[in-house]
């Protein structure tokens, strides 16, 4: 397919890209290759713009979370969790970006690729706050201007307007 956005991997990212493929090549049927994987098939889904084919959501803030309402998530399930009933949870990890316009040159919207970390206590939140320079409880004054969205705890579903294709849509007007 082709490209609709190009892609800037965050640098601590693609070091831990660089060792989980060091691991993968290492012990092909282990879990560091389902990880690999599922970034690969997570980079293409956003290089190609193919997030909707992934439950993916905008990401918000609150006075218990860093204020990640520039970014958005892909959700990929890489490994199968279960709750202590038994239920099978959701997919075990993440994939966080935020979006800007292109440079004049590229013509292409610029997707910056911030954290790979699985959902579990935060890690991936955590991680991408971290990447950014954000901190717990703290709004941005220059994200006034995005909607407030409490960050989603639960199994309840998400409302539409946490849709990720809506959250980067308005980043970039």
């Amino acid at each position: 397919m082709t490209a609709k956005y190009h892609l800037i991997i965050d640098p601590d990212l693609l070091t831990e890209l660089r060792d989980l493929h060091a691991r993968a090549k290492a012990d092909p049927n282990g879990p560091a290759a389902q990880q690999l994987e599922a970034v690969r098939r997570g980079l293409s889904a956003l290089r190609e713009g193919r997030e909707d084919e992934f439950a993916s959501e905008r990401l918000g803030r609150s006075d218990n979370h860093p204020d990640l309402r520039d970014c958005a998530e892909i959700k990929m399930p890489v490994v199968q969790e279960f709750n202590r009933r038994g239920r099978p949870m959701g997919p075990s990890h993440r994939l966080t970006y935020r979006e800007f316009d292109g440079s004049s040159q590229s013509h292409l919207p610029v997707r910056q690729v911030i954290a790979f970390a699985p959902r579990k206590d935060g890690e991936i939140f955590n991680q991408t706050a971290a990447r950014l320079g954000r901190t717990r409880g703290v709004a941005l004054e220059e994200l006034d201007h995005l909607p407030t969205v409490r960050p989603a705890v639960g199994p309840a579903r998400k409302p539409a307007a946490r849709s990720a294709h809506r959250a980067c849509h308005s980043l970039r007007t």
